[in-house]
């Protein structure tokens, strides 16, 4: 454990190093602080011209404004990894007493824990839509999961730093998975579910609508989300061995 807060420190002063760093983990809080502040002012707008009421899809809004964590926190242990990898620092880790497997435990762990604490921050500062943290707990470790594996895809298909920042703006497009199915009520619209993504933003648009659809959205996202750690993380140990 105290290898895994030395390490946690190395990569606090290696963030404060790299502006880059810093802007994808302050941008859900000031992502929140935009949606509190400008979202109400574009509604009336909008109201004012009698176009679309935003107020209707405010859960909608709010949930793909919640998977901006998970992405930013994936993609920054995913940079942190890809710099150590340049280093040739991973060879290191590995037969260093932290070992190699658990190195990678903690690369799965920390964005995890960061994307479950920013969501919930994230809920507070918005201000927006109300939340009740017994309801939300389950859409912020849905929210969580998913920020592993933007970390995995990020190390698995980017060879360095550079790839990866060009990796980010492709992963970025997960962002409007919900949208369609939220759009298009259609069982079909089933079909992306396979995507991480959709799962937390559905759970929360329901999260007061239904019992049920809520609880089936948590189980089912609970059970994909799982499943793809555990295909990716087998990968992601041969990628970085």
């Amino acid at each position: 454990m105290r290898r895994m807060f030395a390490l946690a420190g190395s990569d606090i002063r290696q963030i404060q190093k790299d502006p880059i760093l810093v802007v994808a983990i302050l941008l859900p809080v000031l992502f929140a602080v935009l949606i509190r502040f400008a979202l109400p002012v574009l509604t009336e707008k909008l109201n004012d011209f009698n176009l679309l009421d935003l107020s209707n899809h405010y859960d909608l809004i709010i949930g793909i404004g919640l998977l901006i964590t998970p992405i930013m926190m994936g993609f920054l242990i995913g940079f942190i990894v890809l710099d150590e990898r340049d280093e040739e620092l991973l060879m290191f880790f590995s037969i260093t007493p932290l070992t190699k497997t658990g190195y990678v435990y903690y690369r799965l762990i920390s964005p995890i824990l960061l994307t479950f604490v920013l969501s919930f921050v994230f809920m507070y500062v918005q201000g927006i839509v109300s939340f009740e943290v017994i309801t939300f707990l389950p859409i912020a470790v849905l929210n969580a999961l998913g920020s592993s594996l933007f970390t995995m895809a990020m190390v698995m298909f980017a060879s360095n730093k550079v790839e990866g920042l060009a990796l980010s703006k492709v992963l970025n497009l997960t962002l409007v998975v919900p949208i369609i199915p939220y759009i298009f009520k259609n069982p079909v619209m089933l079909l992306f579910g396979i995507v991480p993504t959709y799962w937390p933003v559905m759970a929360f648009v329901e999260r007061y609508s239904s019992i049920g659809t809520f609880v089936l959205y948590v189980i089912v996202g609970f059970v994909i989300n799982m499943a793809w750690l555990i295909w990716m993380t087998k990968k992601f140990e041969n990628k970085i061995g």
